[in-house]
């Protein structure tokens, strides 16, 4: 052990019953290496009761493990020919958590190994863990030796003799090294149970999903898939138990799940995360409205700023004109000046109707042509811009924010069912996921299993009284699948991202697997390998990417197309009525 352990690692947990000749091999183990970090847990005499051994060893896992915890990492030894001690041992070093990836343990004793195997929890520790067994016969068989325990394997099939004991020592028979690596890749390929939800309407492809089966491949073990109840993540229950994938990871009924899940605090408590998988954000998913024509669009030509310095120069240059009138020597030419029969030449011009300037000066012609040279730019432009801008219908898309969806009472959120974007809101004190929480409160959020989105896209978003709330990738795979059923985008997300979430893989609390399968999602990220994954398997995955907000249309037009037009023609006229009954009232018409 000498030249196989991590020098960091040199921290030695040495756990004796008091029963069995403990203090031999720790002043040989002191003498050979001795240690950076050394403890010793042993019982004393008068503790031979079932009860007080449990009691004991209940206090010592707990000690132990704060030992570890300050550790980079430690071995721990355990001297024991009591099979109720190596039970309680077993049990209690997984449930305080002593045994964790990174500690390796040895236990040592006298017991057959038949025997051993008949103690609870002795194949679940020894096999999931960096553990080994050497067992002293005083018989000399084939069961004296050291001994390890392979992952997700029964006992008679997992188990491998690294070396034999005799009266010349320990002689190595197996070419592996001492505690080998059993997780990185399996020696054996054994079954692991995958929990996995079901996305869409139809299980997924299970196995053939493309993280599990590189998993699977680099891994070496053979998949067999477990749906949770409910097909929820899984939430904790009033009491006290889990719901979902995470119930099935702490019953023991799955090893490991491959979906995607948001880390929250809780969940951390009672499974492993893996490293990131991906990073999401929420989307807004809407029902995309009918092409619609702005009737207002005549004015669209010209920019706003075009427009205001017509208007400008309308009011401007007849200034100019009356200025120049009163410097010309002609009494006839200062007469006619007017600033507002200057203003009706300009806007005749800039209308295209015929003006007369018989009368006016030099300068007054010449401020005049500089304007018909205007104006013609002007009207030319507009002119062709018009139908062009007159083709584009509008596409409708009103929730590009959640303030938008907020500030509109008539919509209704969905949102997936106890997912921690959800637990997110409802915890807020401030901000505005603190509406969505009063929201919520006021009936108006639905709360949604995944798979009852895609039935949610056929019913209530294409009535367009529903916005869905939902991660990216779950977004697109819904967009894409509604696209390659229709053979249309129906649907649009909004240009707003909220809530990031770091998604990853979990495993059991303190199961070697999981560090396993940081490396390879490492490796995945490194090639970005997940992300052409996903192209290949959502079919359509960007048809709807970036749906327009407009598009053109040729069609002859109609009076929907010039309603507003024809509105300014009516208003105009009308005002144009009132400033007659105006003048005939001001101003009547005098008898002789």
């Amino acid at each position: 052990m000498e030249t196989s352990t991590d020098p960091r690692c040199n921290h030695l947990l040495f756990i004796d019953d008091g029963f069995s000749l403990t203090s031999t091999a720790v002043e040989t183990l002191m003498a050979v290496n001795p240690p950076r970090g050394f403890g010793l847990f042993t019982a004393v005499k008068g503790q031979e009761s079932n009860k007080t051994q449990q009691d004991w060893m209940t206090v010592v896992t707990v000690q132990a493990r704060q030992m570890r915890m300050v550790s980079w990492c430690a071995m721990v030894i355990l001297v024991t020919d009591n099979p109720i001690v190596l039970g309680t041992f077993a049990e209690l070093s997984m449930k305080n958590q002593l045994l964790v990836s990174s500690t390796k343990l040895l236990a040592i004793t006298q017991l057959p190994i038949r025997r051993l195997e008949s103690i609870d929890y002795f194949h679940k520790v020894f096999s999931r863990m960096d553990a080994m067994i050497l067992i002293f016969d005083d018989s000399g068989t084939v069961t004296s030796g050291l001994f390890i325990y392979l992952p997700n394997i029964t006992p008679a099939r997992g188990k491998i003799q690294l070396a034999t004991l005799s009266s010349m020592g320990l002689t190595w028979v197996s070419d592996l090294p001492i505690f080998p690596d059993k997780y990185t890749k399996f020696l054996e390929r054994p079954v692991m149970k995958i929990a996995r939800e079901q996305i869409g309407e139809k299980q997924n492809e299970g196995c053939n999903q493309p993280l599990i089966a590189y998993m699977a491949e680099a891994m070496n073990f053979t998949c067999n898939m477990a749906y949770a109840a409910g097909n929820v993540y899984g939430t904790r229950n009033v009491d006290g138990t889990w719901s979902g994938m995470i119930g099935m990871l702490i019953r023991e009924e799955a090893d490991m799940s491959l979906a995607s899940f948001g880390y929250t605090p809780l969940r951390g408590q009672v499974v492993d995360y893996s490293i990131p998988l991906l990073v999401q954000y929420s989307t807004i998913v809407g029902k995309l409205g009918q092409p619609e024509l702005d009737p207002w669009s005549f004015h669209l030509p010209l920019d706003a700023y075009v427009w205001l310095s017509i208007l400008i120069t309308l009011l401007l240059v007849p200034v100019v004109m009356v200025l120049l009138s009163w410097s010309s020597s002609s009494l006839s030419t200062r007469r006619r000046s007017s600033w507002s029969r200057d203003v009706f030449q300009l806007l005749r011009v800039l209308l295209q109707q015929d003006i007369s300037t018989s009368h006016d000066s030099w300068r007054r012609r010449g401020v005049m042509a500089t304007w018909l040279l205007v104006a013609l730019v002007l009207v030319r432009s507009y002119a062709s811009n018009l139908m062009s801008v007159m083709a584009v219908r509008y596409v409708q898309q009103p929730y590009q924010s959640l303030r938008n969806v907020l500030d509109d009472p008539s919509v209704t959120m969905i949102w997936q069912t106890n997912s921690g974007r959800v637990e997110y809101y409802r915890s807020a004190r401030s901000g505005i996921f603190r509406e969505v929480a009063e929201r919520e409160k006021a009936g108006g959020i639905k709360l949604q299993l995944l798979h009852e989105f895609w039935r949610s896209m056929d019913t209530l978003l294409q009535r367009g009284d529903h916005v869905l709330v939902a991660v990216e990738i779950i977004s697109r795979m819904l967009i894409s699948r509604d696209f390659t059923k229709r053979g249309q985008c129906d649907f649009y997300t909004a240009k707003e991202r909220i809530l990031p979430v770091f998604l990853s893989v979990v495993g059991q609390k303190g199961s070697p697997t999981v560090p396993q399968l940081n490396r390879r999602i490492m490796a995945i990220q490194e090639a970005w390998l997940h992300d052409l994954w996903v192209e290949n398997t959502i079919n359509n995955s960007t048809a709807c990417a970036q749906t327009p907000w407009r598009i053109t249309n040729s069609s002859s037009l109609s009076l929907q197309h010039l309603w507003g037009m024809m509105a300014v023609l009516a208003g105009s006229h009308f005002m144009g009525l009132l400033l007659l009954l105006w003048e005939m009232w001001s101003s009547p018409i005098k008898t002789s």
